[in-house]
């Protein structure tokens, strides 16, 4: 019996195993040996993801880029496994994003959200009438939410999270009410509110001009306190000021607008407000160096403003006119000298303190590609940056599409030259102020420019601006298609004046101009935006 048992048990054992043996195996996956970047990039003016844009990425020596799709999404395929920078170029400039790649995986890069960045506003409610902080003041905003916060027992305050733009800041509280002004900025704390309490003291009032007969908006007037403290104002449309908070004794008075400054003495005796009836000139002591154009003259606009032509500078010499004078002439209309000579020599440039660029400089270099473009640029760029400003107007564009790239989105490839003349002639083209300062300092927002010169540069809709471009002036345009003008097309809030900060300096671009285009309006304009530099 034991004997039948094990044969029909090595039996079993056998057929058990054949029967395993016939059965399949299952597929085995192939093992992923590459991965994927993906990512958007986000367009903050908007809070919208950017659309069409480009990515590049350098896989095994060689370029591969690609483009967003209708959701803002950019994706590459197929990467090795390792670390990638990928690069995506946005209207404001370039992102550069660092990521590792592992095999069957997708690696996301830039960021997760988009959205305009919220702002942060604070201060501290001080009643000035009896110099204490007001504990528990109610501060409120004129937002359609209503937004508001109570102070703490010494008075700060802070609302954070605010969607940016000007607001109108109510400060109330025990036998107090106030109103003051901010501007709240994307992804910044502003700051309102004194950093010192002080009662009710004496001050100053009078009058600013920018030059005999120009009344000068927006000048900061300013006195600081031998503890240190500033104590500041600004003029109104009419160059009227009013400096409060100044005690008994002889103060000096600083008045600036841009690189134009002066000062003058003032005593205060009794806590009262000391008024100066002679109005107070801002002198033409800046340096100031035009370089000249065919279709601008915006020397003629200095001059009005009481500035001296000092001598002319070009290919035949130095010619002197007047030794007192503050503005130097740098032939540019003829020939290359100004790019050539001057912006190849920083320690010329150096003694200005601000450049003027007119239209229909000679740019030939710029056009050929010569080789000194490239010192002129880097010099341009420095002067800026160590506290120099510049204003070009029109075609003199081209210095600042080279010198500055992505501060301006001008219409048309911003790597081409003179891709962005477009417009078209309109001697009285409807424009508006959209700048506050420009719009007191003018009492009204509608202008009427001319722009009776055709092929001037257009630029793109506010939009698709930079956030950093401060924008004065804007009008619908009607631009040509393309270089060969076979069609047309009306661009709305087109900038027409605007201007940015780069360092401790300011570039400043209008597409009007001075000579052949003058109206009140447009010389209203010019004549601000000189104090803007």
């Amino acid at each position: 019996m034991r004997l039948v048992t094990l044969l029909l048990l090595l039996a079993v054992g056998a057929c058990g195993d054949d029967a395993l043996n016939a059965l399949p195996n299952p597929p085995v996956e192939p093992k992923a040996t590459t991965g994927t970047i993906a990512g958007r990039a986000c367009d903050y003016s908007t809070g919208h993801w950017f659309v069409g844009v480009t990515a590049a990425l350098v896989v095994g020596g060689e370029l591969r880029t690609t483009t967003s799709d209708e959701s803002g999404e950019y994706r590459f395929d197929d990467l090795p496994p390792g670390t990638y920078e990928v690069q995506v170029t946005v209207p404001t400039g370039v992102e550069v994003w660092t990521t590792g790649v592992t095999a069957g995986a997708v690696a996301w890069v830039g960021p997760d959200t988009c959205a305009v960045p919220l702002g942060n506003l604070r201060g501290r409610a001080c009643n000035e009438q009896t110099g204490a902080w007001i504990a528990g003041a109610t501060v409120r905003l004129d937002d359609p939410a209503g937004t508001s916060t109570t102070a703490d027992p010494s008075g700060r305050w802070v609302l954070p999270g605010l969607v940016a733009g000007d607001y109108l800041v109510t400060i109330t509280g025990p036998s107090y009410n106030g109103t003051r002004t901010a501007t709240v900025r994307p992804a910044e704390t502003t700051d309102l509110g004194p950093l010192e309490c002080r009662g009710a003291s004496g001050g100053v009032s009078g009058r600013i001009c920018g030059a005999e007969g120009y009344w000068l908006s927006g000048a900061s007037v300013r006195v600081v306190l031998g503890d240190g403290t500033m104590v500041e104002t600004t003029t109104d449309a009419d160059g009227r000021y009013t400096l409060v908070g100044l005690p008994d004794g002889t103060h000096q008075v600083e008045v600036s607008r841009g690189s134009f400054n002066t000062s003058f003495s003032v005593t205060v005796s009794g806590g009262q407000i000391t008024h100066i009836s002679d109005p107070v000139c801002i002198p033409p002591t800046a340096t100031l160096a035009v370089v000249t154009g065919i279709y601008d003259k915006v020397q003629n606009v200095l001059t009005n403003l009481s500035f001296v032509v000092r001598g002319t500078y070009g290919p035949g010499g130095h010619v002197v006119q007047e030794p007192a004078g503050t503005v130097d002439l740098i032939q540019g209309d003829v020939s290359p000298y100004w790019l050539e000579e001057f912006l190849t020599d920083p320690a010329w440039m150096a003694e200005y303190d601000i450049i003027f660029f007119n239209c229909g400089v000679n740019d030939d270099p710029i056009y050929f590609g010569e080789g000194v473009v490239t010192t002129a640029i880097a010099n341009l760029r420095a002067f800026v940056a160590a506290g120099g400003s510049v204003y070009a107007s029109d075609w003199a564009s081209e210095i600042l599409r080279l010198a500055f790239p992505g501060r301006i989105n001008f219409q048309g490839s911003d790597s081409s030259f003179g891709a962005a003349r477009l417009g078209l002639s309109n001697n009285a083209l409807p424009a508006t102020v959209v700048d506050q300062g420009l719009a007191t300092a003018l009492a009204r927002t509608n202008l009427s420019i001319n722009l009776n010169l055709p092929e001037w540069v257009v630029l793109e809709p506010v939009p698709n601006q930079p956030l950093n471009l401060h924008i004065l002036v804007t009008a619908t345009v009607e631009a040509c298609s393309n270089a060969y003008c076979f069609s047309t097309t009306d661009i709305q809030h087109s900038p027409l004046v605007v201007h940015f900060d780069d360092g401790a300096g300011r570039v400043l671009f209008t597409s009007a101009h001075n000579e052949a285009q003058t109206t009140q309006d447009l010389r209203d304009v010019l004549n601000y935006i000189i104090f803007e530099l």
